[in-house]
């Protein structure tokens, strides 16, 4: 098996090919915990998520949960993927929870009443409109888009 910038991964015997188990990574126990609800338990499987998949796919990995993961991949000499694996599906879903959630702030509901709407908690809500928010200004100020 073959890292994203082509190294390839050993196992425990130092012969490549296999997939070593997340805890070989040595992270904390919450971005450990958050990956293994999500499902990912092999360095394997994680390699093939983007940063911005964890951040938004995995309850609970945060931004320092991420820093740890990239730091824990880098001493192994990999990364990331630097593909999303996010969809237009995926995306138009997440646009009609923040409009509703939105719809639902409007009308006077807290932020926290307004994520649980949608089933989200409020720092998703809250990271999700950032993310939004980082997208318009990226378009408008893009080259060639005028405001």
């Amino acid at each position: 098996m073959q890292s994203p910038n082509n190294n390839p991964i050993p196992d425990h015997n130092g012969e490549l090919g296999s997939t070593e188990v997340l805890t070989e990574l040595g992270l904390p126990a919450r971005p450990m915990t958050s990956l293994r609800r999500r499902g990912i338990s092999t360095i394997e499987e994680l390699i093939t998520w983007s940063a911005e998949d964890l951040r938004f796919e995995v309850q609970g990995l945060g931004r320092g949960g991420l820093k740890e993961i990239e730091a824990a991949l880098a001493r192994l000499g990999l990364q990331l993927s630097a593909t999303t694996r996010r969809s237009e599906v995926a995306a138009a879903a997440t646009t009609g929870k923040l409009a509703t959630a939105n719809a639902a702030r409007a009308e006077g509901r807290t932020a926290m009443e307004a994520a649980r709407l949608v089933g989200w908690s409020r720092a998703t809500l809250y990271r999700h409109h950032q993310a939004a928010s980082r997208r318009s200004v990226d378009i408008q100020e893009a080259p060639g888009i005028a405001s």
